[in-house]
């Protein structure tokens, strides 16, 4: 007989749908060397470092009261900053209080499939001691990341700026905890950065070395950590009173343009901007060329490249009564494209503030922004500006979002193809987090008034967010499902689903000399198909073929597929199987893995894999007895101490099944031990909450 392939149209089957399957952590080899001392677990010790060296799996979760945990260590984690990793994932940096005393900067990438790929709770940039705070991520190029950051390490008695670099690997790259920046006398703040097109990247910030005000200053440090211009930075601008709100885009020449708030006349606060060269020299007047002077006080400002080596402004404008939102070109040379102080992106009725940007690759730029003409609440809108600073959408933008409750606009970013995503803090329940795609034409792509991202517990808030490179987007945010924050992540497809199945089920059985596994899932969006994987108790798996998908749906599908074991040995462990969805843009996810015994063989011990894992709040465990004897089945945290015992008794021979809640255990990775009649298997299980 043939292995053959079907599918079956069919009614939900009376069961439960299986927990969302994020995957498994990052391998935590490292972590669990460290932590576990002499002496304890020793049995453990091997196998739990065997097995969590095994493929990882991917993570994202397809619910968004779930999602995917980035960091969870103790403490509170804030202050996230994202960046893409050129392969479809991300790299996450933020500020994070797990040694209790003070702030550290951390850092994680996450895979285009969900993968956490570095240490559980991400890597440490600086530890230094002291409070290190506002990081800034921007990619080197070669899927690793630059962060900047601000400094207050033990002995410095001011605010200095420091930076470090992390291969795609998680490899420090740099100095220990950081290379200096800037560690002039002064309170130095609000590092901003951008690539320098050749691995490293030009960092900016507001520098108050001067007796009076505060200046704007940069540096430039290569991919290989050494400082390209003066020391401590050369001057961006160094006008009289107050400049700060400093923001930065490459100039795509190995230099870059900034840009600023601006209080040297009589603290009326305008903006300006400048360009430095790859050599570190400015190239428009001497502290700034003005991008808006106009009456009134201007902020906020934001930066964005226009493609032919100049910039897109945009700020909050106090000329009028109430708060505007106006743009700004400015070309390569510093010559104003527009009309002069700008031109109004929306003047609607009531206030319009906190506006964020990125390229339409036309050399416009699409802007959103808080609005609340609508009297009672805050509400996104959005526009587009083409290269000649004509509106390309409905006067005073589109709606983005409506809906009842505040919404706190917070970031932006290109989907590739002429439009925007858009992400926001969303309280039409409680604090969540939503998108929207918006098209090239002004046109929302998603659900109205934008698709959950995530709707979990309490308050999520500050997503960030950056291309997937397949028109969707990875975002992550602050999240308080428990306190205090912690980090999360979630990736937002194309068209607006977190994942692209929702599977159901997943199940074998044997039947003759050959193994029927069956799935079902509710719906379908980009679904290539499944690829069938068997392991026969190696390391390996085994591809036995692809089923493929039905790409969009919306109705319950029930799948089948018949592996023929003609060839394959009577055995005593059994067969394990998973399928590998694809989606149509090449991104992949495993489900969990189900087993088979396909003969008895001699007796044997065996503790399987619980299931579902990860969880919340419960698992269950199964293993069997090949004699009679006394068991114990411990459940352990990573410092090796028991959490729960399970079982502690005589039994006889025969399989079992415990079920264990992890309910009062925080999140995180706990090996479980069964010991028989001095035999001892380990495998590990994952809370995630």
């Amino acid at each position: 007989m043939k292995n053959s392939i079907s599918k079956i149209k069919g009614q939900r089957p009376k069961m439960r749908a299986p927990s969302p399957i994020p995957g498994y952590p990052a391998n935590p080899i490292a972590a669990v060397w460290k932590m576990l001392s002499p002496g304890v677990l020793p049995a453990t010790v091997l196998l739990f470092l065997l097995i969590c060296s095994r493929e990882v799996h991917a993570q994202w979760s397809w619910d968004p009261a779930v999602n995917t945990a980035i960091c969870t260590a103790s403490g509170n984690q804030e202050q996230t900053s994202i960046c893409t990793d050129g392969s479809g994932g991300a790299l996450i940096t933020w500020k994070d209080a797990r040694a209790g005393n003070q702030d550290d900067i951390y850092i994680q990438r996450i895979s285009a499939a969900g993968t956490v790929m570095w240490s559980q709770n991400g890597i440490p940039l600086c530890s230094a001691g002291g409070i290190q705070d506002a990081p800034q991520i921007c990619p080197d190029g070669s899927g690793g990341a630059i962060v900047a950051w601000e400094d207050g390490r033990p002995g410095s008695g001011d605010q200095y700026i420091f930076a470090q670099r992390i291969s795609s690997s998680g490899s420090i790259q740099w100095t220990a905890n950081g290379v200096s920046i800037c560690n002039a006398p002064g309170y130095h703040a609000t590092p901003q950065l951008c690539s320098d097109g050749s691995g490293g990247a030009i960092i900016t910030w507001v520098d108050g070395r001067a007796a009076v005000g505060k200046d704007i200053y940069a540096q430039r440090i290569s991919g290989a950590g050494a400082i390209q211009w003066t020391t401590n930075g050369v001057i961006v601008c160094a006008a009289p009173d107050y400049q700060g709100q400093v923001q930065i885009c490459s100039d795509s020449h190995h230099g870059a343009i900034v840009a600023w708030q601006d209080a040297r006349v009589s603290y009326a606060f305008d903006i300006y901007a400048q360009r430095i060269d790859a050599s570190g020299i400015a190239q428009w007047p001497a502290n700034g060329a003005a991008i808006c002077t106009a009456s009134g006080a201007h902020g906020d400002v934001r930066i964005s490249e226009d493609g032919n080596s100049g910039a897109i402004l945009t700020w909050t404008d106090g000329r009028s009564p109430q708060s505007d939102i106006y743009a700004q070109r400015i070309s390569a040379t510093g010559v104003i494209q527009w009309a002069s102080n700008g031109i109004a992106v929306c003047a609607a009725t009531g206030r319009q503030q906190f506006a964020v940007l990125c390229t339409d690759h036309a050399s416009g730029a699409i802007i959103a922004w808080q609005d609340m003409r609508s009297g009672s609440g805050i509400d996104i809108y959005a526009q587009r500006i083409n290269s000649s600073g004509n509106a390309q959408w409905a006067a005073d933008g589109v709606v983005v979002c409506t809906d009842q409750g505040n919404d706190f606009l917070n970031d932006i970013c290109e989907d590739g193809n002429g439009g925007a995503i858009i992400t926001w803090s969303d309280f039409r329940a409680d604090w969540d987090i939503y998108a929207q795609r918006v098209d090239t034409y002004g046109v929302m792509q998603w659900t109205q008034n934008g698709e959950a991202v995530s709707s979990a517990t309490s308050n999520q808030s500050y997503p960030k967010l950056c291309s997937d490179g397949s028109g969707g987007a990875v975002v992550t945010w602050t999240d308080g499902r428990q306190n205090p924050n912690d980090i999360y992540s979630a990736r937002i497809r194309s068209n607006g689903v977190l994942f692209p199945v929702d599977l159901l089920s997943f199940s074998a059985t044997k039947s003759g000399n050959a193994v029927t596994l069956t799935w079902v899932t509710a719906t379908e969006t980009g679904n290539h198909g499944f690829e069938v994987q068997r392991n026969s108790g190696d390391e390996n798996w085994t591809v036995l073929s692809f089923v493929d998908g039905n790409h969009a749906t919306a109705q319950e599908r029930r799948y089948l597929y018949i592996d023929d074991l003609q060839g394959v040995p009577a055995r005593a462990v059994p067969l394990r199987y998973r399928l590998r969805q694809i989606d149509h843009d090449g991104i992949w996810a495993y489900s969990p893995v189900v087993e088979v015994r396909i003969s008895e063989g001699p007796p044997r011990l065996t503790l399987s894999q619980n299931y579902p894992n990860p969880f919340t709040p419960s698992t269950e465990i199964e293993y069997a007895l090949p004699g009679d004897g006394t068991i114990t089945l411990i459940v352990y945290d990573l410092s090796g101490r028991e959490v729960d015992r399970l079982v502690d008794a005589a039994k006889p021979a025969g399989t079992y099944h415990v079920r264990f809640n992890g309910s009062r255990l925080p999140s995180g990775v706990y090996p479980y031990q069964l010991e028989w009649n001095g035999q001892v298997i380990s495998r590990t299980m994952t809370v995630l909450k």
